[in-house]
């Protein structure tokens, strides 16, 4: 949306859809969505994250971020039960067996890469290929 007076874009960050329909000729052109679906209840932190918005009369995003410092241990347990933030990294190593799988992953790369001449990359795709089980082993720790 662009204000007719100024030109210059309105960003519209907080409202409701009610319905979405295909249509061939668009009234806003550049317009971009993006839909999430979730459970009908929502987790400790969630409504912590509700509650800091409201608290701050700021974005649901802000208000995360905010939340995640407040309420430490509800973050924690939102995010194992498989809410995902892109900001937080768990190290590997801190995972059981971790070390392990990463070594024996890394060993076979590193032979291939020897033994075929090839670059770190494409033999990490062929040993991804060819050895399942350690690339498995690689995801289950991380």
């Amino acid at each position: 949306m662009s204000d007719k007076k100024t030109g210059r874009r309105r960003i519209l960050r907080e409202f409701t859809i009610t319905e979405i329909s295909a249509v061939d000729r668009p009234a806003q052109q550049m317009a971009r969505m993006v839909l999430m679906k979730r459970g009908e209840d929502e987790s400790s932190f969630q409504t912590r994250v509700s509650e800091v918005a409201k608290r701050h009369g700021c974005s649901r995003m802000a208000a995360m971020r905010k939340a995640r410092v407040e309420y430490p241990d509800e973050f924690e347990e939102y995010q194992a039960e498989g809410a995902v933030s892109s900001r937080l990294v768990v190290k590997r190593e801190a995972l059981p067996g971790a070390a392990k799988a990463k070594r024996e992953f890394d060993r076979a790369v590193s032979e291939l890469v020897s033994s075929a001449g090839i670059s770190r990359t494409a033999a990490m795709s062929r040993v991804r290929r060819e050895r399942p089980d350690l690339y498995e082993a690689l995801q289950m720790t991380g």
